[in-house]
């Protein structure tokens, strides 16, 4: 497993419209786009129980609530394709950290965090 290299699609956070316990909304090219978590977690248990990273092979849907992973301001669900909230929007860790207030972009990380653990999910930490 790559050290928070997340790969999915970049969805700027202020483009979420919603999070609800069935999935997340949000806005792309002017389409709302919806997440849906029984699909991510579904793909979550297949990933980890065919991958090698992970110590465990059968790990059953029922047993997981994990809809996405976790890195650095960053969150992929693990829908199909994977999408990627990035908070702030920029291209290097450096430009994240200089150019904003890193204590308001944390602040609306674990607002993200809270939101989805609020609806009855979690994610996987990757740091």
């Amino acid at each position: 497993m790559g050290y928070c290299r997340l790969s999915g699609k970049e969805v700027h956070y202020k483009n979420i419209k919603k999070i609800t316990p069935q999935g997340l909304y949000y806005e792309d090219e002017g389409d709302t786009l919806y997440i849906d978590f029984l699909e991510c977690r579904k793909n979550f248990v297949n990933y980890v129980n065919s991958s090698n990273d992970f110590n465990i092979t059968d790990l059953k849907e029922i047993e997981s609530k994990c809809v996405a992973w976790r890195c650095m301001l960053q969150i992929e669900f693990f829908c199909e394709p994977r999408i990627k909230i990035i908070i702030p929007y920029k291209n290097t860790l450096w430009e994240r950290i200089t150019k904003r207030n890193s204590r308001r972009c944390s602040r609306i990380y674990l607002d993200l965090l809270y939101q989805i653990r609020d609806n009855g999910w979690s994610t996987f930490d990757l740091s």
